[in-house]
């Protein structure tokens, strides 16, 4: 009676081990810096976005892998390993990783984007313009330096508690006007109430404008102007804006007509 039971515990365990997944593997490790082309190639730095990577197996499924932008070292990065499992003694991959195989697969990054609220920016790969790798179990570990470039309404958000109180903006920032290239350095909550905005450069014998509106789509000639600035100012401009409801998503933008 004790043999029964016994033979019937090991085919139990048997029949699960057939249905676990597979073995995980040091997958492709994938890290970089991601730059804002509307915001003078300034580093995005903002934690509260993500990229989305989705990674294509050449003639199979499609992984979309979300990372967020970290400080890394005193450097905002992303950071993410593309998962890879071994099939071994009847185990199947999960629905999050790939196969690793013993012949080399192809692997191609089919979508690259960044993340800022609900809104999608495509991403660019710099230097490669499709950019796939092949993988084997000859390559475990893999390592690749990718750096990315963006072309959005930059893409600083924060929460805190300043002007109506409570909940959370995100703001949206770009330098416009033919001379010079503005670089937002900060925009966030200041202590005291409202918010802060921070940014380098300064046009000489011109005035220049902060405007600020409630939607990315209204029209540049439409924008509240939320003050006018003085040709020559110090280095790093500051700005701080009480007028505002943290409940309200607004964006900003320097022009210098």
């Amino acid at each position: 009676m004790k043999h029964i039971i016994l033979t019937l515990g090991l085919a139990t365990m048997l029949a699960a081990t057939a249905h676990a997944d597979g073995i995980p593997e040091p997958g492709i490790l994938y890290y970089g810096a991601i730059t804002n082309t509307a915001n003078a190639n300034a580093r995005v730095t903002n934690p509260t976005n993500q990229l989305i990577w989705t990674v294509q197996e050449a003639g199979g499924s499609a992984l979309a892998i979300v990372a967020p932008i970290q400080n890394i070292s005193n450097k905002w990065s992303f950071r993410f390993r593309v998962p890879f499992e071994s099939e071994v003694g009847g185990n199947v991959k999960s629905a999050g990783a790939f196969a690793l195989k013993a012949a080399g697969t192809t692997y191609n990054n089919s979508s690259v984007q960044i993340a800022s609220g609900t809104n999608l920016f495509a991403a660019n790969i710099q230097g490669v313009p499709n950019l796939s790798t092949t993988h084997s179990a000859a390559t475990r570990g893999q390592v690749r330096e990718v750096n990315l470039t963006v072309n959005a309404l930059s893409v600083l958000a924060f929460g805190g508690s300043g002007g109506g109180g409570g909940g959370r903006t995100n703001t949206l920032v770009a330098a416009q006007g033919p001379n010079p290239a503005f670089q937002f350095v900060y925009v966030g909550p200041n202590p005291e109430g409202g918010y802060q905005l921070e940014w380098l450069g300064a046009p000489t014998n011109r005035s220049y404008y902060l405007l600020r509106s409630t939607s990315v789509a209204t029209p540049v000639e439409e924008q509240e102007v939320v003050r006018q600035f003085p040709p020559a100012t110090s280095p790093i401009n500051v700005y701080w804006d009480t007028n505002v409801v943290n409940t309200t998503t607004y964006f900003y933008r320097l022009i210098a007509p």
